[in-house]
């Protein structure tokens, strides 16, 4: 007899000859919970190259700046932008707007004859 496996939303492999494992029910809620926390927790990022980027070129956020820049997020989400340019005070940031993700980090000088490429939507915070 020749054996397949196939891997079932337990995680676990499961040989054709052994029954399929069922949910526990009792445990769904938790699941259930701990996955409407995650969503919950969908605030806004700063990847690693974006932090040193602010760190570099000397740029600190207020709280306030910070609101604003998620305000764009949400805004740009709500138009379907995937990859967004937000401009903000003296300030560029590229996003990635499905991970809430401040991608990379400009200042004015480095605006200057700067191109950007591969973003779908510019937000004017």
């Amino acid at each position: 007899m020749v054996k397949v496996n196939h891997t079932l939303y337990t995680g676990k492999p499961l040989h054709l000859t052994q029954q399929p494992v069922k949910p526990n029910h009792a445990k769904t809620s938790d699941a259930q919970t701990s996955f409407q926390h995650i969503l919950e927790q969908k605030q806004l990022k700063f990847s690693a190259h974006a932090s040193m980027r602010l760190e570099e070129r000397n740029i600190a956020l207020s709280q306030e700046q910070l609101q604003r820049l998620d305000k764009g997020m949400v805004k740009a989400e709500a138009k379907g932008a995937k990859d967004t340019l937000i401009m903000m005070d003296q300030f560029a940031f590229i996003t990635n707007v499905k991970n809430k993700t401040i991608v990379t980090a400009m200042d004015q000088q480095l605006l200057k004859d700067h191109v950007f490429t591969k973003i779908d939507s510019t937000i004017i915070v």
